[in-house]
């Protein structure tokens, strides 16, 4: 049977909202709304926080076809056919490579903001360096460091914070490097170019 599908609702959960009072707010018979909570996996479909985007999607019937929550990485689809089905999505998101050199002028934190730096990637970056550089004594002005990284994006928007891909931090006239390796069970760790942690 060919069904055409008729109006797309979307809410954004704002503070206090429920499932439940968005699902009453779109219209939705009662009959529905009760075998959208009874079915097993609902209580995925109810774990929504602020932010998060509720789309209904309706049959032109107002029968509803796919309710989908989510953030902007993952969310749960719930399919009703003859009952509701629930499925956990990732959105494909676009990785995007980056590299920046910064010359540290007064101190790292500013001159990596102003190369247009992330506070997130900043912190990843101290961290990764932390076991070879104290950087609250050690950074003069005039070092340098370079960094490849990745910034995520869903729909032209960037959703996940950068991952360094690799990183050389040059203090004086010592040279640090790290470049990323990720094991079998999805977990990474940085090595210098000797090979070391």
């Amino acid at each position: 049977m060919f069904e055409v599908e008729g109006a797309i609702q979307v809410f954004e959960v704002e503070k206090n909202d429920t499932l439940l009072n968005l699902l009453k707010r779109s219209g939705i018979k009662d009959a529905y709304i009760r075998a959208l909570i009874k079915t097993s996996g609902s209580e995925k479909l109810a774990q929504i926080k602020v932010g998060d985007i509720l789309e209904i999607k309706n049959s032109v019937n107002g029968e509803p076809k796919k309710f989908l929550t989510s953030n902007e990485l993952d969310g749960i689809k719930a399919t009703y056919k003859n009952g509701f089905y629930y499925k956990k999505f990732s959105r494909p998101l676009e990785k995007l490579e980056r590299f920046a050199s910064v010359t540290i002028e007064n101190s790292l934190y500013e001159s990596a903001l102003s190369a247009g730096l992330s506070d997130s990637l900043i912190m990843d970056l101290i961290y990764i360096f932390g076991w070879d550089i104290d950087f609250i004594f050690d950074i003069r002005p005039g070092d340098k460091f370079d960094v490849l990284y990745e910034d995520y994006y869903w729909n032209g928007k960037q959703v996940k914070n950068a991952d360094i891909k690799a990183a050389r931090f040059l203090r004086g006239n010592k040279v640090f490097t790290a470049i990323r390796y990720y094991y079998e069970d999805g977990s990474k760790e940085y090595f210098s170019l000797m090979g070391k942690t």
